[in-house]
């Protein structure tokens, strides 16, 4: 029996109005809506009557330094951001305490990717530099206790972090494997064999995981990490969210792609150009990129007739 999905129209994604110019790099869902980072230090929110606006505007030390990549703790309340010359710190959302941890770490080397699990106060991180090096840290209250780096891909950089809701960390890197930790704090290749795309993104998806990469690859894993590729296009995925619903895709080019329920990934009604570089679900879902660009969606498409159609062998 094959079973087609009924005709839909695409999911629309509206551009809105960006507070800033500036690339944003990543955005999360917290406890208060959507927060995009990105370069200058900024940190910009959602309010609750749809407007975007500046949280924080010359980085966690006042630097200016760029910021890369922001992971919520379960709870929503507080933001870890990481970036260049070694920045690593948190931002409150309940009081606004913003606080600068990079002296903790000793290192100037930029901070690609972070993953958080855990509520405030007694969260787990994973931080991934631009040498190659994986770093994880128990959270005490406030400082990091921070555990002894790691390589391991050899020194191939780690371009994405995510972790699950048990604590499990996951990475993807430029030579397109994929990597969880053990229970030993160490780190164990799952895939992808034969995947010949750079891997710059990763999400768990609540029975598996979600990586892109190079010319619109995806590749989706069961519990047991066995891969099925997907393609949406040639541009490079540069930013994915999912979960056992939906699932969203963002690159190259202003692509914006939508997953339903196990469905085919549909593209987005939305005609930018701009690269799109972090997305994530929510209402609304959200994708940011290149200068300052903050595109809105439902991240569903719509049924345009009321039935599916079947047919058996």
């Amino acid at each position: 029996m094959w079973t087609f999905e009924s005709a839909t129209t695409p999911a629309s994604w509206t551009a809105v109005d960006s507070p800033v110019s500036t690339t944003l790099h990543a955005v999360v869902q917290t406890a208060n809506g959507p927060c995009a980072v990105g370069n200058g230090g900024y940190v910009v929110g959602r309010a609750s009557d749809g407007t975007w606006g500046v949280v924080v505007d010359a980085g966690i030390a006042a630097k200016h330094r760029a910021i890369y990549d922001v992971a919520p703790t379960d709870d929503g309340t507080r933001l870890w951001l990481v970036g260049a010359s070694g920045t690593v710190g948190y931002y409150d959302l309940a009081n606004g305490e913003r606080r600068d941890l990079s002296a903790t770490l000793e290192s100037d080397s930029a901070l690609q990717s972070v993953a958080v699990s855990g509520p405030r106060g007694a969260e787990k991180l994973l931080v991934a530099d631009a040498n190659g090096n994986v770093l994880p840290a128990d959270i005490d209250g406030d400082a990091p206790q921070w555990g002894p780096a790691t390589r391991p891909a050899g020194g191939t950089v780690f371009t994405d972090l995510a972790a699950d809701d048990a604590g499990v960390g996951y990475g993807v890197d430029t030579s397109a494997s994929v990597w969880v930790t053990t229970d030993d704090d160490g780190w164990k290749r799952v895939g992808i064999d034969g995947e010949g795309a750079s891997l710059y993104a990763i999400t768990t998806t609540g029975d598996g995981l979600l990586v892109g990469g190079g010319s619109g690859r995806l590749q989706a894993s069961d519990e047991e990490f066995r891969w099925t590729p997907f393609s949406v296009g040639q541009a490079t995925v540069y930013g994915l969210d999912g979960d056992a619903d939906r699932m969203v895709a963002g690159g190259g080019s202003g692509n914006v792609f939508v997953r339903e329920s196990g469905g085919d990934w549909r593209p987005a009604d939305w005609s930018g150009s701009a690269t799109l570089y972090g997305v994530c679900l929510g209402e609304p879902a959200v994708a940011v990129g290149a200068s300052g660009t903050i595109v809105e969606g439902s991240g569903e498409s719509e049924a345009t007739d009321g039935s599916s159609s079947d047919s058996t062998a």
